[in-house]
């Protein structure tokens, strides 16, 4: 059976590294540019990347699994925290190394793209912080099986039966 892992804590992994990503290519472009055009080209990319992220793919996403979202299998295991960071940072960190190659080999400005990337990640932070409010309002916990990066299945249930560690 496979192991099933909190849907927010993803969300929030995948957050914590976009931001953080975002923050190296800001940081990796003002050493070639002004630091006043990173920046500018920086906040201008997260205040677009954001909204857009949330809108049209996580909070649509997020409202689709939960509205599949069926009873968990009372015996299922738990996903470790080393696995899950595993599952969830390599293939962001491939896609942010293939970013930050183009980047720079189609000599795009990578103040733009640090936006961009820290707007997705603020964006993912918000729909682990909405999640996991539903989850309180519903005292539910989601949950999705660990097969990879896009889940198969959401599924919910009380914390009462369960309790997941954070």
């Amino acid at each position: 059976m496979e192991p099933l892992a909190r849907t927010a804590l993803d969300y929030r992994l995948a957050g914590r590294l976009g931001v953080a990503t975002g923050v190296v290519l800001a940081a990796a472009s003002a050493l070639h540019r002004p630091v006043v055009e990173v920046a500018a080209l920086w906040v201008l990319g997260a205040l677009l990347g954001a909204p857009v992220m949330y809108v049209l793919v996580y909070r649509r996403l997020l409202h689709r699994d939960l509205g599949r979202a069926g009873p968990a299998p009372a015996d299922a295991p738990q996903e470790g925290a080393p696995a899950r960071r595993r599952r969830i940072v390599a293939p962001i960190m491939l896609f942010m190394l293939v970013l930050g190659a183009a980047t720079l080999l189609l000599r795009f400005d990578a103040g733009a793209i640090a936006g961009l990337a820290t707007g997705q990640g603020a964006a993912a932070i918000a729909a682990a912080l909405w999640l996991e409010r539903w989850e309180r309002r519903h005292d539910a916990l989601v949950l999705s099986r660990a097969g990879g990066w896009r889940r198969s299945t959401v599924v919910a249930r009380g914390p009462a039966q369960r309790p997941f560690e954070p």
